[in-house]
């Protein structure tokens, strides 16, 4: 990894999701949670569905603001991958979205 991808991901921290974090979430519309692609009537057609956020569940976000208000996190500074196989895809967009700390 560069200097800077390394930077990047030692501002992130790998959690389990609280029952706070689940009300917080689930503030927000369906429609902005995770989803999950899976076989749909028609045809074999991926069809995304909500997956709900519990506690306990295995997320990221930026260790920085991980405990300021949800109206003051930047977008993305909390992801809940569906699978660990994405994992790596999660923080390549966590990099993408950087901003929502100083360095």
């Amino acid at each position: 990894l560069s200097e800077l991808a390394c930077l990047l991901r030692s501002r992130l921290e790998v959690f389990a999701a609280t029952s706070a974090d689940v009300s917080e979430r689930s503030s927000k519309k369906a429609s902005k949670q995770p989803a999950a692609v899976v076989s749909g009537g028609g045809g074999g057609v991926p069809v995304k569905t909500p997956v709900p956020i519990t506690p306990g569940r295995v997320g990221i976000r930026c260790k920085h603001c991980a405990h300021f208000p949800r109206s003051s996190k930047a977008k993305g500074a909390v992801s809940y991958p569906n699978s660990i196989r994405i994992m790596n895809q999660t923080v390549r967009n966590w990099q993408r979205k950087f901003g929502c700390c100083v360095l």
